[in-house]
């Protein structure tokens, strides 16, 4: 191969603009394909990051509540350890779980991750330690000295790497901790971007005393690793089986509202899936191939072109005794060597679609059940070895796939024909499905596939539009948020934590420009919110054997309706006589007063919930629905406290201003370190941000959905003006002779115009289909419309064909102005 590469080379060197157009467009169809492979290789067949990950299964308990579906949630730590009591599958089993805490000294307190986990935790997942050990089932016991294992990046940041760490204490809310190990680089851990691991023992100190001993109180996840010789399915049968032993062991302290309670357990790999996301990226990924197909369609198109006009060159070389392979071959090298120079420009491109791939980031909301699945986020996503070699065999395939018909034409010429002089006009000419089929059929398919990206990219769009127009039931501009963390200590606890969060809320209300602060202990639209359920309604206890309602729970101030924009219905809202000593009182969201007090007389009655002090609180007001689940979920019932009469320290705060909300941080901060230099300030964004994050699935597809429909409109554009700039320039000696009889200058573009409009049609038509047959696809990503959208469907094939007939035009119009004299004189 290597003479015709190096004749290919000097052949595409005496046409450089049309080798350029082909290298450009292959570039952009295969970056872009390379990077969102990259995407689905990050987030679905990637490796997880354990040695004999295969053998790791996700235990959970299940819950099927009456006329619903049957969840997963997390285990209560006393079910755990009868659970593991139990079990005969698994060499080991270990609970974890999360938990937010500060690390003093040196220049200040920091807020980490860490993560609470059983002793035989590194054990069973074989994870080497950089420096010392790791966690030991020694250490996970009540009686043992604290220790913990720091993640590499926190040894390196905050410590210097030093080696000599080992052995010696750190200071965790107050506590001395002897630091055993460091994890190696790269590792996370179960739940994530971890700090540091402590054993689970630890979690009374850490949380709250009550934490290990509550049977109702599902905080823990759970991994197990298979016995040699045991299989997944065998596995998941036992812990069936189990689950109704462990519901035995601990039985509900009440009748029970008919739920029906197990366990399963899935492969650790099924446990952190997405559905909804890996549909969003396989649809993702199928659109780019589309884009992909377009490119390919442009470059066959373009050579075959370049093939016509050599046809007296292959005929030649076929007359004085070329092999018809050696012309194929010949054909061929010139399409991989675009393809391959394409490919090389197209890592390029992939490498700087990464980057904005990132920034594009789906937040894994909170309806995630396991820890496991935050590995899902993208920002694993990068260009490794595998996925260059992705793009270098793409290359080569698109290559061949470019070139097979138009070497397969070429070593076939009519050397009698061929040989003539206009040789190509007569045969290749038309663009209709008798004459110019092969061209005729690449600008139906590049309309087809245009208006299927087309379609699917405006259902996205405006789903997107839809999500952001809903009324969430706040206002978002020009409000500041950051969560404030106090050290678990008596510094910050009991009265303390209250005379604490009202000092903090006055300084921050005293900075230039804060119009209103308010606090809770999450943000709308967040889908982590706490909450409970309803014990008694007007002083009447709901039956412990029915279905109590469940209810939201927000521990707030007096400014924060005002903070964040909500509206008040009847009544009024919390100010500063709800304060300790005083007659609990309560605030109730519209929902909750219409599924509650239905004849609507809310204000005035009592309500008692399973939260706090709040066991009878007086109903003073009633405000709109703040929605705090999911973009688009049904209003839920919600309740308001003030944080005057309970003890809540941490918190949510909110900074609403006229100007740039994040020209508060600076100040903010300074507020917050002139309270205490023992609070951790984190979490800072705008609330806009965070409703902004809460859209990101859906913006997430809209985005790069859009991207790839519009680069596949520009190439199809171009694809299709070259077909039928090519069309004409073969056929000027025909219109030079129509125009010499007598044809003006409207017949001729209408006669151009038609032909070309009529493919437009049918590839539109064939567009359609496909699009009505995807559509399923989308279902469950498109929101507020129908993945059949009328509308939808009906304006972007009315887009396609506009476009379809404004590419068409220009070489109509060219055609329209030839000279009669000058044509018939050109051929």
């Amino acid at each position: 191969m290597m003479p015709d590469f190096r004749v290919a080379l000097r052949a595409l060197a005496r046409t450089p603009l049309s080798s350029a157009a082909a290298v450009l467009t292959l570039a952009l169809g295969i970056g872009a394909t390379t990077a969102i492979y990259g995407v689905v290789e990050a987030t679905m067949l990637r490796a997880l990051p354990w040695q004999g990950s295969d053998r790791l299964m996700d235990l959970s308990i299940t819950v099927r509540p009456p006329n619903e579906e049957t969840q997963a949630i997390v285990w209560s730590y006393p079910k755990f350890e009868t659970m593991r009591s139990l079990q005969r599958s698994y060499e080991g089993v270990a609970a974890y779980t999360t938990q937010e805490l500060l690390l003093s000294g040196g220049d200040g307190s920091e807020r980490l991750r860490m993560e609470l986990v059983s002793g035989n935790y590194f054990t069973l997942l074989r994870a080497p330690l950089a420096l010392g050990r790791g966690l030991q089932p020694g250490d996970d016991t009540p009686q043992a000295a604290p220790v913990a294992v720091l993640s590499h990046a926190l040894f390196m940041r905050r410590f210097g790497g030093d080696s000599s760490l080992i052995g010696r204490t750190i200071v965790l809310e107050r506590d001395p901790v002897t630091v055993v190990g460091v994890a190696p680089a790269g590792f996370r851990g179960l739940s994530g971007e971890v700090a540091l691991w402590a054993p689970i023992s630890a979690a009374p100190r850490f949380s709250y005393p009550e934490i290990l001993r509550e049977r109702w109180n599902h905080s823990f996840d759970a991994v197990g690793r298979l016995r040699d010789g045991v299989s997944a399915a065998s596995a998941s049968a036992e812990m069936l089986a189990l689950g109704r032993q462990v519901e035995a062991a601990h039985p509900l302290p009440e009748a029970g509202d008919g739920a029906v309670w197990g366990a399963r357990a899935v492969t650790l790999r099924e446990a952190r899936e997405d559905a909804s996301l890996s549909r969003s990226v396989l649809v993702l990924f199928g659109a780019v191939a589309c884009v992909l197909l377009i490119a390919c369609v442009n470059v066959a198109n373009l050579l075959l072109a370049r093939a016509a006009v050599r046809t007296r060159e292959f005929a030649v070389r076929v007359a004085i005794g070329a092999r018809r392979s050696q012309v194929a071959a010949q054909l061929l090298a010139e399409t991989l060597l675009l393809s391959l120079t394409g490919g090389v420009l197209g890592i390029l491109v992939a490498s700087w679609s990464t980057e904005a791939v990132r920034t594009l980031v789906p937040a894994s909301g909170g309806h995630l059940r396991t820890q496991t699945a935050q590995f899902l986020d993208l920002s694993a996503v990068r260009l490794d070895g595998r996925v260059l070699a992705f793009g270098l065999a793409l290359s080569l395939v698109t290559g061949t796939l470019c070139g097979v018909v138009p070497a397969l034409r070429a070593s076939r010429p009519r050397l009698g024909e061929a040989l003539k002089d206009g040789a190509g006009a007569s045969s290749e000419g038309g663009l209709t499905f008798r004459r110019g089929r092969s061209r005729a059929l690449l600008v139906t398919g590049n309309v087809a596939l245009s208006l299927l990206l087309l379609v699917g990219a405006g259902l996205l769009s405006r789903s997107f539009a839809k999500a952001r127009g809903v009324d969430a039931g706040f206002d978002a501009r020009g409000v500041y948020t950051m969560r404030v963390q106090p050290p678990r200590d008596s510094m910050f606890a009991g009265s303390r934590a209250t005379a604490f969060r009202t000092s903090l809320v006055s300084r921050l209300g005293a900075l230039p420009g804060v119009t209103a602060v308010g606090t809770d202990e999450c943000a709308p639209l967040s889908e982590e919110c706490p909450g409970t359920i309803v014990l008694s309604v007007d002083g009447v206890a709901l039956p412990e054997s029915g279905a109590r309602p469940s209810i939201g729970v927000h521990v707030v101030n007096d400014g924060y309706l005002k903070a964040v924009g909500g509206r008040l219905i009847a009544g009024r809202f919390l100010d500063a006589r709800d304060r300790e000593g005083a007659p609990m009182a309560a605030v109730i969201n519209l929902a909750a007063a219409q599924r509650l007090f239905p004849r609507g007389d809310a204000v005035g009655k009592s309500i008692g919930i399973g939260f706090g002090a709040w066991n009878r609180a007086e109903i003073v007001g009633v405000i709109d629905n703040i929605n705090y689940g999911a973009v688009g979920r049904e209003p839920h019932a919600e309740f308001y406290g003030s944080y005057l009469q309970v003890t809540w320290g941490r918190g949510l705060y909110f900074m609403r201003t006229a100007g740039d909300p994040m020209q508060l941080a600076a100040s903010a901060r300074s507020a917050v370190r002139a309270e205490s230099r023992d609070l951790a300030v984190y979490d800072e964004r705008t609330l806009e941000q965070r409703a902004g994050s809460a859209l990101g699935r859906i913006r997430f597809g809209a985005y790069l959905l859009g991207a790839f429909a519009l680069l596949g409109l520009v190439l199809a554009i171009i694809g299709i003006y070259a077909a039928l700039a090519y069309t004409v320039s073969l056929r000027t000696r025909e219109l030079g002779i129509r125009m010499a009889l007598g044809a003006v200058r409207r017949e001729v573009v209408t006669l151009i115009m038609g032909r070309a409009m009529l493919l437009a049609s049918v590839g539109a038509a064939v567009g359609l289909a496909l699009a009505w047959g995807g559509a399923r696809l989308l279902r469950g990503l498109v929101f507020g419309i129908s993945a059949t959208d009328p509308l939808t469907f009906a304006t972007q094939t009315l887009l396609i064909l506009l476009v379809c007939a404004l590419a068409a035009y220009l070489p109509a119009r060219r055609a329209s102005r030839l000279d009669p004299v000058q044509a018939l004189r050109s051929q």
